[in-house]
């Protein structure tokens, strides 16, 4: 769930997912004049779909767009939601944090009211065979930004560098093993830009050029580019090179 509304119409419910870039569909409790817009649909995740009684399930498909006004034209960022001005204007704001992403989280005990808009909170745990430090509850702040000191460590690394920056690797002992090079885009708050036009965007050739690069050697450093990292898998969006790697 993105986030949930009370006393809207399903009409407003339906014009709020419209709004809202990552939206994909809509709950809604007609008794309760209740609004839930989610960051993912039926189609995509049946399993996290219950029927309940008295609830509408919809998806962003079956409406007409241009309900949202000058919203129709929207350029917003993936966790951006489009507020129509007078004048056939509007303005972008953040909308909330993207789902929480980082080395061995899990989101095994996420519970019914979690969600990732802004000041809202979700419950995250880590994976098995990770050590966990701090509290499970992330909060969303009003930066987009998740507020956590969970911490899931184990002997895995992790990087991300953006577009356009130098990426250096090393160990302080033994040598570099890539585990995995992802050059692309698959989260809206990663290196956030107001260039981003899809977040399932990854290069087929990144990680065969980084492990050619880095692996087997005691450090490294990479150009986070098209150029380098073997082409613009999605032209027009802003990129990052993610990479897990381990010390041998």
């Amino acid at each position: 769930m993105i986030s949930s509304y009370i006393n809207y119409s399903i009409l407003d419910c339906v014009e709020e997912c419209l709004r809202t870039t990552r939206c994909r569909s809509i709950n809604y409790h007609q008794g309760a004049h209740f609004c839930q817009t989610n960051f993912e649909n039926w189609t995509n995740e049946p399993d996290l779909y219950i029927k309940n009684s008295g609830w509408i399930y919809s998806d962003i498909d079956n409406w007409d767009r241009e309900i949202t006004g000058a919203c129709l034209q929207s350029d917003c960022a993936i966790n951006e939601k489009c507020i129509p001005k007078p004048f056939n204007q509007f303005t972008c704001i953040l909308s909330d944090c993207g789902v929480p992403h980082d080395e061995g989280y899990s989101m095994e005990n996420v519970q019914e009211n979690d969600a990732i808009g802004i000041s809202r909170r979700i419950h995250v745990t880590c994976t098995a065979g990770y050590n966990k430090e701090g509290s499970e509850l992330l909060v969303c702040r009003s930066d987009g930004v998740w507020k956590t000191n969970l911490k899931c460590t184990n002997n895995l690394f992790n990087k991300t560098a953006c577009e356009d920056e130098e990426m250096k690797l090393d160990c302080a002992a033994g040598n570099i093993s890539i585990v995995e090079a992802i050059y692309g885009r698959t989260e809206g708050n990663v290196c956030y830009s107001t260039k981003i036009k899809t977040t399932e965007c990854r290069s087929t050739q990144s990680e065969a050029i980084v492990k050619s690069i880095c692996d087997a050697k005691p450090d490294c450093s990479i150009t986070v580019s098209n150029t380098a990292l073997g082409g613009d898998p999605c032209p027009g969006t802003h990129k990052y090179l993610n990479v897990k790697f381990t010390c041998l």
